[in-house]
This record gives structure tokens, sequence and C-alpha cells, in this order.
């Protein structure tokens, strides 16, 4: 008796994972969101946004896609709601992961005004879809940063002055000069400082807190035992005073050592 109970015991434990299987999976798209940088290896927003500036390089929207069937074709919309423009792009994908669809700039600044973008698709005879809305603010012309230019070296920690002004590096180089002349900032200003890698679309910011007129430098150094990722960059510095934003960038490539 004891054998058999212990058989049966056995049994109805080997029985239930197997009533646990999900036999049916459902394809969805959701959690859209628009962001100003994705992490590069999951394709996951990691700077969420609802408000852009014109200079902004790229805009990204990311879906979170769920069991998708192989070859199912998505669809991006992105419209200019001022006059109705659309910019259209497709994916073909398949599984569960973070999708990413990007808005670059075809010229030096975005239009100004309020976007949207809509994804869509179809897997199994359902229709899918997830939608975003953002904003992109108008800059003015710089009156307050200007000048700006890269470099290998400054001459001092006081002047600030550029030495060495080039668009191209290597690896070999142990910093990197981003140096704009500043004219009569008020006091208490802040200068957002934006360097982007723009062969994955990687980026690093930091601000600092000035006024009048000077010349400003902010610096890009890998850390310590590494080296640049070699590629395309570009950095900008943006302020914004009474409510009008304005900026200065430039670009510049690190090549291999």
């Amino acid at each position: 008796m004891k054998k058999f109970l212990h058989i049966l015991i056995l049994l109805f434990v080997i029985s239930i994972p197997s009533s646990c299987v999900k036999i049916n999976s459902d394809p969805s798209i959701k959690e859209g969101s628009v962001a100003k940088s994705i992490d590069r290896n999951t394709s996951a927003p990691s700077i969420l946004s609802s408000t852009f500036s014109q200079s902004e390089p790229v805009i990204y929207f990311v879906v979170k896609v769920t069991d998708l069937p192989k070859d199912t074709l998505l669809k991006a919309v992105w419209k200019y709601s001022v006059d109705g423009t659309e910019v259209t792009s497709e994916v073909t994908t398949s599984g569960t992961h973070y999708e990413a669809f990007t808005l670059k700039r075809s010229g030096s600044q975005f239009p100004a005004g309020q976007y949207e973008v809509t994804v869509t698709g179809n897997a199994k005879g359902k229709s899918l879809s997830a939608k975003g809305n953002f904003e992109i603010t108008p800059e003015v012309n710089p009156t307050h940063l200007l000048n700006p230019v890269i470099a290998k070296e400054i001459d001092s920690e006081d002047k600030l002055s550029p030495m060495g002004t080039t668009s191209e590096f290597t690896q070999k180089d142990e910093i990197i000069y981003f140096i704009v002349q500043s004219k009569e900032l008020p006091k208490d200003t802040k200068i957002s400082c934006i360097w982007y890698y723009k062969e994955t679309g990687d980026r690093l910011s930091h601000e600092l807190i000035t006024e009048g007129s000077r010349n400003i430098a902010f610096t890009l150094k890998p850390d310590e035992g590494q080296k640049l990722p070699v590629g395309k960059y570009m950095v900008r510095a943006i302020v914004t005073i009474n409510n009008q934003t304005e900026s200065v960038e430039k670009e510049f490539e690190v090549k291999q050592s």
C-alpha cells in the first residue's frame, strides 16, 4: 500500500508541470516610449522624454514586442502635426524583445512643433499598434554660446584657450576638449553638454553652472585603461535663457591608433 501511494504521489507531482505549459502565445506590442537614447545591447529606452530641442540628432520610439511569429512586419509612421508630413520605416522581426525606431533630422534642425509616431503590424490575424507623442521646441540663433571648437589641448586651466584644434583624433589621444565662448550669461546659468557616439546612439552628458563672458571647456576621455571607440561623434552645448534655447555643436572622428 505504501509503495502504491508513493507511485501515485510521484505521478501526480510529475503531471503538474505539464498542465502549466503555455500552448497558445498571444502576440502583442506595448510600452511605446519616446526616448533620447537607448541601451545599445537591448534597445530598451534609457532616457525618456516628451520634449526635444531642434538640434537633437536623433529621436527614438521603442516598443516591447511579445511572441511575434517569424517575419512579422512592423511599420512606423512619424507625423509632423503642423503640416501632416510623414516619414515611414519598416522592420521584419520576431520573438520577444525591444524594437527601436529612429527619426533623424535631415538638416541642421528639426522643424519645431508637435509630432506623433505610430507603430502598427499584424500577427496571427491580430492587429497590433502602439503610439507616442512628443514636441520639438524652437531654438534661437546662438548669442550667448559662440565659436565652438574641438581641440587636443588647452593653454591653461585659467584661460581655457584651445590648442591643436582638429576634427580628427586617434585612440591614443587621452582627452578631447570642446571649447565654447560664453557671452554675457546671467548669474547661475546652467549649460548642458552632450557627447553623442553616432555609431550606436550612445550619449554622455554633464552640466556646469557659470556666468559672464569667458571660455568654457568640456572634456571627453575614456575610462582608465580603456580607449574611446572608433567612429564618428558629435558634441553639443545647450543653454536656455528667458525661455529661449540655443545650442552650438561640432562633429569629430576617432580613428584607430
